[in-house]
């Protein structure tokens, strides 16, 4: 019986295929079929599910679709987020008092459709009242404290990826500090983890926090440590251009009010900065290596140490042609 109804799903499945890849459907028809794929996943095989992803991959980018508004900005009626956030939580497994596992299949479905989805500012918005980064933020800390990283590689990267997108919206700093400990999860997931894309989506996401006039306080008292983790990150990383753009771009806001630098106990810890400064290749992260070292000018202790290096002369001659000007540095 089992064996029939699953049949009967993967029939089913490339009928929504097609609907999907309608132009006469609008957004809310294609988004309840990927709804529907969440709600029939025990009985899709991985075939049909991945039809029907590609089949809404195909349809955001389509040109011949009936509405005009593009896929980001578009208003529909669908409830995918109720059912995505109610099928989210249920890939947990375990009571109180017993250790909560993650059923990886179930991750990896959900996290492969609510990427999708995020990329809608409706969802987004929708996510973000349910309480979904809570949720996302606990996965994290499921994968790194109860998983071998090789077995579930796949299902942390999309994890980390959605919770990146949800940074599109500055509501998810307040979700983000309304979560017990969930800076201090990124930054000690950021030490512990060494893959480029998982650590460079989420420099991303401190680097967006820290852009936030309204929490940087905050943020800088919830890690204490950041100047540290991200200045080891930059001399850990040089053959990573992604990790090394990021972390630059998140230490250029990290510094860029002078009560910040009271945390930098030890000015060598710059030595990577200042290495990276006086280089000869124009990058980003050259470039905004040079704006962290001037940011810690402001600092009489810091300015003492750049003095010591090749980069003192350097991160003002410099700014002249580069992105940075002596006036304001636009904080991105």
């Amino acid at each position: 019986q089992m064996c029939i109804r699953d049949r009967h799903a993967d029939i089913h499945a490339i009928e929504k295929a097609k609907e999907i890849k309608s132009p006469e459907t609008n957004y809310t028809t294609k988004l309840n079929a990927l709804g529907w794929a969440i709600q029939n996943r025990e009985h899709l095989n991985r075939r049909s599910f991945i039809l029907i992803l590609e089949s809404f991959k195909e349809a955001m980018n389509s040109t011949q679709i009936s509405e005009q508004t593009p896929y980001p900005a578009v208003k529909h009626l669908s409830n995918i987020m109720s059912l995505l956030v109610t099928a989210v939580r249920n890939c947990r497994r375990g009571t109180l008092g017993e250790e909560l596992r993650l059923t990886l299949l179930d991750v990896n479905v959900c996290m492969n459709v609510l990427e999708f989805a995020l990329m809608n500012d409706q969802n987004l918005e929708s996510a973000l009242s349910l309480g979904l980064l809570k949720d996302l933020i606990q996965f994290v800390v499921l994968f790194v404290s109860s998983y071998d990283l090789k077995h579930c590689l796949e299902e942390f990267k999309l994890t980390v990826r959605c919770i990146a997108y949800c940074f599109r919206n500055i509501r998810a700093v307040d979700s983000l500090l309304e979560v017990q400990s969930g800076i201090a999860t990124l930054v000690s997931t950021i030490q512990s983890v060494k893959d480029e894309e998982i650590v460079a989506n989420l420099i991303k996401v401190i680097r967006v926090c820290l852009r936030s006039e309204k929490h940087y306080d905050k943020i800088v008292q919830k890690a204490p440590k950041l100047f540290y983790v991200l200045t080891q990150i930059v001399a850990a990383e040089p053959s990573s251009p992604v990790i090394l753009e990021e972390a630059t771009a998140a230490l250029r806001n990290y510094t860029r009010k002078p009560h910040a630098l009271d945390s930098i106990e030890d000015p060598g810890i710059m030595r990577p900065l200042c290495k990276l400064a006086a280089g000869k290749e124009a990058t980003r992260a050259r470039d905004y290596s040079i704006a962290v070292l001037r940011n810690c000018c402001k600092s009489q202790k810091l300015l003492a140490f750049i003095k010591q290096t090749s980069a003192f002369d350097i991160i003002f001659k410099y700014a002249e042609d580069a992105s940075i000007s002596h006036g304001e540095i636009r904080y991105t």
